[in-house]
């Protein structure tokens, strides 16, 4: 097949789009097929990662974060009509396409999850005309027409994306994300942990949760540290690693009030994070709204027993009692606490961590390209049939 795979920025060192993108194009161009790339930023020529793929520059208007997105779908439009592909999947908001993969949710859940108050939201619509670009691109691409099927990654957002996206469900097909198992595996404890513990000052014997996210109020990280703040007497050796972008002083605050300042340590966007995986004992993201957070299944992977929310894709592959726990309610940190004491006082944290391993194993990137490519089949009997 000739596939085109459209993102605006094909990158490692981004989120888990970015990552997800080069990941699915390395596994097409093994299944031995010629993969083009529609993006405004790519990975350096000389990347091993690049090796084989055909790229294609969309230009951008780059004056507010608005303009980059609308003007990345528009040119990439214009792009389009020049040449002729067997399937197009959108990784990002664009328009028409073959196949969209819808792994970012709908941007009005993610605005209720940001911003729980409507006066909030509306503030946010005023300051900030990126919200309205979205929303504004996220209906055209849903019309009928301008999509011939859509991948989501759980079925959370599935249902999400057949409620409030009115999207007929014979038209989604739900393909889980896939972890790259030589990246993240049980051995980057053997690996990594000393060595990155000694550099956070942490002890062999302490007792480490790991947090990984950007936007920290809406994956949970207050509701965390307030966690936490229940069990300072109880587990005295208890610390937090906070992973990822985001404006870390409210929650400093936070951990300060709790007397939990030396156990918070913000440790900022990580290139290598199998590095932090490996020195962490257990994985907790709390998240308000993810239609599945790929850093849960990296965890998972990596032997990190998981602890996430019902409103996370990612906890339809955590079995409750057995390799995580799933969280009801996203604000309740009393019951979050209950579940951290659980893991750390009564569980077999060896049997957690062989089974967390054991079912991540199973959401390899080939088994997730193989599945696209299924759904790829059928868009292309769906044109046949025009």
């Amino acid at each position: 097949m000739k596939i085109a795979l459209v993102i605006r920025e094909f990158s490692l060192a981004k989120g888990g789009a970015e990552r997800y993108a080069v990941n699915l194009s390395r596994e097409l161009l093994k299944l031995g097929h010629q993969v083009h790339i529609f993006a405004n930023s790519f990975l350096e020529a000389n990347d091993p990662a690049a090796a084989g793929l055909l790229f294609h520059r969309v230009p951008i208007v780059n004056l507010t974060s608005a303009a980059r997105d609308l003007s990345f779908a528009s040119n990439f439009r214009k792009i389009l009509q020049k040449e002729k592909f067997d399937i197009v999947n959108g990784l990002t908001r664009v328009y028409p396409v073959d196949v969209y993969r819808a792994g970012g949710g709908l941007h009005g859940e993610w605005l209720a999850a940001r911003y729980p108050s409507g006066f909030r939201r509306h503030l946010a619509f005023l300051l900030d005309p990126v919200h309205l670009a979205t929303l504004h691109l996220e209906r055209q691409m849903l019309k009928p027409g301008n999509f011939r099927r859509i991948i989501t990654n759980s079925k959370f957002w599935k249902s999400a994306l057949e409620t409030f996206g009115n999207v007929p469900a014979e038209r989604i097909d739900v393909v889980y994300n896939g972890v790259n198992t030589s990246t993240f595996h049980p051995k980057v404890k053997e690996l990594y942990r000393q060595e990155t513990r000694r550099k956070l000052r942490l002890s062999d014997e302490a007792r480490v949760i790991l947090f990984s996210g950007n936007n920290f109020g809406p994956k949970g990280l207050g509701t965390l540290i307030k966690a936490l703040s229940l069990l300072s007497e109880e587990l005295a050796d208890l610390y937090l690693l906070v992973l990822g972008r985001g404006r870390k002083e409210p929650f400093q605050r936070l951990a300060q009030k709790s007397a939990l300042s030396h156990r918070v340590i913000f440790a900022g966007f990580a290139k290598e994070p199998e590095r932090f995986y490996g020195a962490s004992d257990l994985f907790v993201l709390p998240t308000r709204y993810d239609p599945f957070a790929n850093v849960c299944l990296e965890a998972l992977a990596s032997g990190l027993p998981v602890i996430t929310t019902t409103a996370n894709g990612a906890s339809e592959i955590i079995e409750n009692g057995k390799n995580g726990f799933i969280l009801e309610d996203v604000q309740d940190f009393k019951a979050l606490a209950g579940l951290i004491r659980r893991f750390f006082l009564e569980a077999d944290r060896q049997e957690f961590s062989s089974l967390a391993h054991e079912i991540a194993s199973v959401f390899t990137v080939e088994r997730n390209a193989r599945q696209t490519l299924a759904v790829y089949e059928k868009a292309l009997a769906e044109k046949g049939c025009q």
